[in-house]
This record gives C-alpha cells, sequence and structure tokens, in this order.
C-alpha cells in the first residue's frame, strides 16, 4: 500500500470546498486528528463559510455575531493582503468572493450603492490630509531634513508612480514616499507664486472616476482630487477653492 500523499493547505481549502474525493477526504480528517492546530483553523473555515451561505440565504434574519462574522470577512477581502492570501488558496478563493458578492448584493445594497465609493473618497482626502501633516510637521523639526527634489524617472522607477511635470511656478519644499496598500504612495509640499503653500498627494487607485475634478473641505483645508490613469491625485492648501481648482488643472492637464 502506498503511502498518502502529503497534506498541503491546498487540501485543507479544498476540504472546505468539498472538493476531495471520498479517499482524500478520509486522509485529510486522518490528518486532522493529529493536528488540533491544523483541525482549529479548518473548523474556523468551515464556520465562516456556514456562516456566509446563511447570510445570503437570510440576510436579515441571520443571527448578529454570524452577520457580524460575514461582515468582517467581506471588510478583511478589500484589503490587499488578505486578497492575496485567497487567491493562493484557489477554490476557496473564488468560493468565498462568490459568497462575499452575494452577501454584498443581500445586505449591504439595502444601502445606497453610491455609499461605498463616497466612503472611498472620503477616505482618500483624510489619507491626502494625513500625508500633508505629516510633511508639515517635518517642516517644524530641526532633526527632520527637507526633500525638495522630485525625480519624476527615479519615482517611476522605484515606486511605479508615473508623474506629470510640475507647473514652473511650484518651488517644492519636500518630497516623501508613503507606504500604501498598493505599494507606495507619494506626498510633496510646495509654495505657490501668488498662492501660497500647497500639498500634492499621489497614490495608485482604482474606484476614482476618472478625469472629473472633485472637491472638498475638512477641518479648514480645500481639497481637490481626481484620478489621471490608476492614479489618484489630491491638492489641498489653505487657498481657496477656486485657486486650487485652477492649479489642478494645471497638474491634470484640463484645459477647461
Amino acid at each position: 500500500m502506498t503511502n498518502p500523499a502529503p497534506v498541503t493547505d491546498v487540501d485543507l481549502h479544498a476540504y472546505v470546498d468539498d472538493q476531495l474525493d471520498a479517499a482524500r477526504r478520509l486522509e485529510v480528517e486522518d490528518y486532522l486528528a493529529g493536528h488540533p492546530e491544523a483541525a482549529a483553523s479548518v473548523m474556523s473555515m468551515l464556520r465562516m463559510r456556514d456562516a456566509l451561505r446563511l447570510c445570503v440565504q437570510a440576510p436579515l434574519t441571520a443571527p448578529g455575531p454570524l452577520r457580524g462574522s460575514a461582515q468582517r470577512l467581506e471588510q478583511a477581502l478589500r484589503r490587499q493582503l488578505a486578497w492575496r492570501a485567497l487567491t493562493r488558496a484557489g477554490g476557496l478563493a473564488a468560493a468565498v468572493l462568490a459568497l462575499v458578492s452575494a452577501f454584498a448584493a443581500a445586505t449591504m445594497g439595502l444601502l445606497p450603492p453610491s455609499r461605498s465609493a463616497n466612503a472611498a473618497e472620503a477616505d482618500f482626502v483624510d489619507d491626502a490630509l494625513d500625508a500633508q501633516r505629516a510633511l508639515l510637521a517635518r517642516q517644524r523639526m530641526a532633526s527632520q531634513l527637507e526633500t525638495p527634489r522630485l525625480d519624476i524617472g527615479e519615482i517611476e522607477a522605484v515606486a511605479g508612480l508615473t508623474l506629470p511635470p510640475l507647473p514652473a511656478n511650484w518651488r517644492l519644499r519636500d518630497v516623501q514616499l508613503y507606504p500604501w496598500d498598493e505599494g507606495y504612495s507619494l506626498g510633496l509640499t510646495a509654495e505657490v507664486e501668488g498662492v501660497g503653500p500647497v500639498a500634492l498627494f499621489v497614490a495608485p487607485v482604482q474606484w476614482l472616476g476618472k478625469g472629473a475634478l472633485r472637491t472638498s473641505r475638512q477641518a479648514g483645508e480645500h481639497v481637490v482630487y481626481w484620478r489621471t490613469g490608476t492614479l489618484g491625485f489630491a491638492l489641498s492648501g489653505q487657498a481657496t477653492s477656486p485657486e486650487l481648482l485652477a492649479l489642478a488643472r494645471e497638474v491634470a492637464g484640463v484645459r477647461h
């Protein structure tokens, strides 16, 4: 009799997916009987799977804890690390993603579809203002040396951010890279003749509509944000909204 093949993560996810034949399923169950940690992990996946299925079938009557579990998983799936982990799992990823999509349609769909997009845009504006505050804090600290040089070619080669040339009347004060879910983001501050200090934040985004310039105001700061290609841009400062819109059109290449 040949020895069974070693049980891998792929086998465990296939077990949860009910994708194993009877013989291999018995081998996996024998393995789980001797490996309590793996068994606990599989039980957790089975519970989450069943919670999602129940929420999809009856989203409003499912027990609160199960709805909470499903919502936490739905939120986690939106994070890059969770997505990568699940895509390595093969069949489980597809199954869970399908369940999450159905769950979102059945429950989250009770809210206006634009809400999630609006929330994502608000988060992007918050991130831009956080970067601006960090840059301004650096400028007030003697121990933090400012980097008033922007090498667009180097930024693209290292960080994958394709930036347009800045207008000639921008005098850079500081340029910094920041971690981002999809790699890197960039923040810079500059003095603009006739306008004053501004901050520009750039990060990879997919959800923001292309082309159109949007405006926001938070904590006394005007923000103009838009998307070009795969990058989102946010321009902020204490200038008036019309002044920032004019600067944003220059950077974005919008002629009207």
